[in-house]
């Protein structure tokens, strides 16, 4: 197999799409780590079928210089492989990241991190646009799996929430795995409604919220 594939390009144009546009497609399984990547900018990636890697630690990244979303049918999975999703790779403080509801993200041990700016695993995505939220997860699944931890970092537009939890969302680790939010908004962190649920076995949780006042 390759060492790497990456569809896509920082240098180019425009949007940036997997899938068939309505989530009605069957999806891919790579057999090598795999990066979809859209323009500096404007340049967005939308996952609309199931995304996977099939090889034991091979990754999944996720690069765009503004939003990334994940609907209905966005899957992405991992044989104890890394996700990371990294919005506003241009680090021009604009680039949400949104999970929507019905989508998932599944690493089997691997970490899950979703950042921006320079470094999603220390920089925010920020909410831009639609999208005031830098972070919004409705009725959305992060699941790390044994040993693998999550890692969530955003800021609100004007008024927007740094990390916004709602809709039955849930953020889920066992073993050892740690969980960890830092948002800054209007409000810092936002976890609401029945059936939302943040879950560790062994694993410690760290909520930071910071009020920007915006």
């Amino acid at each position: 197999g390759f060492s790497s594939i990456t569809i896509g390009s920082a240098t180019g144009t425009g949007a940036l799409t997997f899938g068939d546009g309505a989530g009605a497609g069957t999806g891919h399984t790579f057999n090598d780590p795999v990066t979809l990547r859209s323009a500096t900018g404007a340049g967005t990636v939308t996952i609309d079928d199931a995304l996977a890697t099939s090889t034991a630690s091979d990754a999944i990244n996720l690069t765009a210089g503004l939003t990334i979303t994940l609907n209905a049918s966005g899957d992405l999975s991992t044989n104890a492989g890394q996700v990371r999703l990294h919005a506003d790779a241009d680090n021009d403080a604009d680039g949400a990241i949104v999970l929507n509801s019905g989508s998932s993200i599944l690493s089997t041990g691997g970490a899950i991190v979703l950042g921006g700016g320079s470094d999603p695993t220390t920089d925010d995505a920020v909410g831009e646009g639609a999208n005031t939220a830098g972070i919004k997860l409705d009725n959305a699944v992060l699941n790390a799996g044994v040993g693998g931890a999550i890692s969530l970092r955003g800021t609100g537009a004007a008024g927007g929430i740094g990390i916004h939890i709602i809709g039955g969302a849930d953020l889920i680790t066992t073993s050892t795995g740690a969980i960890t939010l830092n948002g800054t908004g209007i409000t810092g962190v936002a976890i609401a409604d029945n059936g939302t649920t943040i879950t560790v076995v062994d694993g410690a949780v760290s909520i930071t919220g910071t009020s920007n006042g915006a």
